[in-house]
């Protein structure tokens, strides 16, 4: 390349939707970068729901496709201040004073 040349580059417009991020993909869903605050079937169309893009999440609480195992995955979310973590002791037996 020289001074003055140019290309062009054609970009597809994407549907704005998140899809479930499997980790062998190559469209770009490999890169989770978000949890789901709700279930969400959307096997018949697209579905609005909201999510998270950062915060502490119970390890065992978090549904993600097979391609992926938990240490993965974690590993993979860390960067965006998505921590998957295990909850231990019992939450129901706080002390409120």
């Amino acid at each position: 390349m020289a001074a003055g040349d140019s290309f062009t580059i054609a970009i597809s417009a994407g549907s704005g939707n998140y899809v479930e991020s499997i980790k062998t993909a190559t469209d770009g869903s490999q890169n989770p970068i978000a949890v789901l605050a709700d279930d969400a079937d959307a096997s018949g169309g697209s579905v609005s729901t909201a999510a998270y893009f950062m915060g502490e999440f119970n390890q065992d609480a978090v549904i993600f496709d097979a391609s992926w195992t938990l240490s993965g995955l974690a590993s993979i979310l860390k960067p965006y201040k998505i921590i998957l973590k295990a909850m231990t002791g019992d939450l129901s037996a706080t002390d409120a004073t």
